[in-house]
C-alpha cells in the first residue's frame, strides 16, 4: 500500500456521502470501509490520511468472520475524526480513534479539506499536548480549524520531531521482494537495490526473511561486522514493555513494542564514503538450531511507528508462499516477484501473486524477468499469465557469483549494467 490514497472509514449516514465527497476533493485514489473492510484495515496502515468515526471504527475491528480474526488498528498520526451537526465533538471518543483532530460536518468541510492539503505539502503538525477538549469558544461549529485533542502518542510523536518544529515525519517505505523459484537472484537485487538507495544518500534497512538463508551479512560482505542478527534480538534489550515467550519462529515469539531507534543501533552496519547508511537484519550461521524470539511483523510494526527516526526504506528479502513472505507482503508499499522467464516459475509466480493479493487487495505489486541459459516465455507472455506488469528484465552472469564469493557486493560501480538500472527501477517504484 503506497501513502497516496484516503482511507474513509465513516458509518453515519449524515456524514458519510460528506467524507467522500472531502477525500475525492483530493485527488487521491479513496479506499471506503464501507465496501471492502479487508482493503481498508490493509489501506489504515499506510494511507496518506484517514478519515473516521466512532462507528467506523467499531466496523472496521468488530467485522471479523470469526472470533480468531481479531484487528486492531495501529498507531496513526493521521486521523481525522468526523462528527456530525450540531456536534458536539464527543471527545473520549476523539481520544480512543487515536485522531489528532476533530471536525464538524459538514459545517468544518472546508478547513477538513484544507487540513488535508496542509498534509499533503508536508506543513501540517504533529499533534499539540492539551489535558482535555477544547474551550467552548473553539467548540463551536464553522469557527476556524478543526479542534486538536492530545493523546497517548502525541507526546512521543513530538519528541521524534528532533530540532524540527511543526515538521510533518512519514515512516520509512517497505518494499519486499520475493523470488518465484530458486536461485533467480532475489537477494542479489535487494542488496544492489540497498547500494542504491546508500549511493543517494538515504538510509537504509535490509531485512532477511528467508530463515534459511545464509545471511544477507555475507553476501554484502559484512559477516565479521559487529551486531545483532534475529537469534540476538530480544524484546529485554529493544523495549521496555515486553514479555517473551518461549518456542520462537513456528512456535511463539514474544509480546511487546520495538523502539526503532534500539532495533537500528543493534544491528550491523555497511561502512562505506557514502552519507547514507545501510544496516543488516540476517540469520546467524549456525551448525546448532537457535531460537528466534522477535516476529518480522514486531521489527515491521516498529518501522512503521517508527516516524521521525532516520530511515527512509526497507528491504525486505523473501522467497516463495511462506509465512514470513506472507507477512512481509503484508506491511509492504511495493512487492516486486523476481522470476525466471521460464513456464514453471512463472507458474509459481502466479500463484504467489494471487496469494499476495488476497493478503493485501491494495498493495502494489509487479515483477522482474531474469534470463537464465533458457527463456521459455517473454514478458508479454508473464503479463498475462500472471497479470502483474514487469519493470525490468535481466541476464544473471556469473561475474556477479564471483563478486559475491570474493569479497560481498558492495562496490555499485562493479555490477552489471543492467542490474543497476532494475535496482534503479525499484527504488524509484517502491
Amino acid at each position: 500500500m503506497n501513502q497516496t490514497v484516503i482511507l474513509v472509514a465513516v458509518a453515519d449516514p449524515t456524514t458519510y456521502p460528506e467524507a467522500l465527497h472531502i477525500a475525492a476533493a483530493t485527488g487521491k485514489p479513496l479506499v471506503d470501509a464501507s465496501l471492502d473492510i479487508a482493503a481498508a484495515r490493509q489501506a489504515y496502515r499506510r494511507a496518506h490520511a484517514i478519515l473516521l468515526d466512532a462507528a467506523g471504527l467499531k466496523n472496521l475491528c468488530s467485522s471479523a468472520t470469526s472470533s480468531a480474526d481479531t484487528w486492531q488498528p495501529p498507531p496513526r498520526a493521521e486521523i481525522f475524526y468526523i462528527q456530525a451537526e450540531p456536534g458536539p465533538i464527543m471527545w473520549d471518543l476523539v481520544q480512543e480513534s487515536g485522531a489528532k483532530e476533530a471536525y464538524i460536518i459538514p459545517a468544518q468541510a472546508v478547513d477538513l479539506l484544507s487540513a488535508l492539503g496542509n498534509l499533503a505539502r508536508g506543513l501540517h503538525n504533529l499533534p499539540e499536548q492539551r489535558a482535555g477538549p477544547p474551550l467552548a469558544a473553539e467548540s463551536m461549529p464553522g469557527q476556524g480549524r478543526g479542534q486538536r485533542q492530545g493523546h497517548g502518542r502525541g507526546r512521543e510523536q513530538e519528541q521524534r520531531q528532533g530540532d524540527i518544529a511543526g515538521t510533518y515525519f512519514k515512516p520509512a517505505r517497505i518494499i519486499t521482494l520475493v523470488g518465484a523459484g530458486g536461485g533467480v537472484g532475489t537477494s542479489t537485487l535487494v542488496a544492489t537495490t540497498a547500494l542504491t538507495a546508500l549511493a543517494k544518500q538515504a538510509a537504509c534497512l535490509v531485512v532477511d526473511a528467508r530463515s534459511r538463508s545464509g545471511g544477507l551479512d555475507l553476501l554484502l560482505g559484512c559477516e565479521s561486522s559487529l551486531g545483532a542478527r534475529w537469534e540476538d534480538l530480544s524484546f529485554s534489550t529493544l523495549s521496555a514493555e515486553a514479555t517473551e515467550v518461549a518456542g520462537g519462529v513456528g512456535g511463539g515469539v514474544g509480546g511487546g513494542r520495538i523502539e526503532l531507534a534500539a532495533l537500528l543501533a543493534a544491528l550491523p552496519r555497511v561502512r562505506t564514503k557514502s552519507d547514507g547508511s545501510l544496516r543488516i537484519l540476517s540469520y546467524a550461521r549456525s551448525s546448532t538450531a537457535q531460537q528466534v524470539r522477535i516476529s518480522l511483523a514486531k521489527v515491521l510494526e516498529a518501522v512503521l511507528d517508527g516516524a521521525g527516526t532516520q530511515l527512509d526504506l526497507v528491504i525486505c528479502d523473501a522467497r516463495g508462499l511462506n509465512s514470513l513472505a506472507l507477512e512481509a507482503v503484508s506491511y509492504s508499499d511495493a512487492v516486486v516477484v523476481v522470476c525466471a522467464a521460464e513456464l514453471r516459475c512463472a507458474a509459481e509466480a502466479t500463484n504467489m501473486i494471487a496469494q499476495f493479493q488476497a493478503v493485501a487487495p491494495a498493495i502494489s505489486i509487479s515483477s522482474i524477468l531474469v534470463h537464465r541459459l533458457y527463456s521459455g516465455i517473454g514478458e508479454a507472455e508473464y503479463v498475462e499469465l500472471t497479470g502483474a506488469p514487469v519493470i525490468a528484465q535481466l541476464k544473471q552472469r556469473s561475474r556477479v557469483t564471483k563478486l559475491a564469493e570474493l569479497g560481498g557486493l558492495h562496490n555499485l560501480g562493479a555490477l552489471p549494467k543492467d542490474l543497476r538500472k532494475a535496482a534503479q527501477v525499484v527504488w524509484a517504484n517502491g
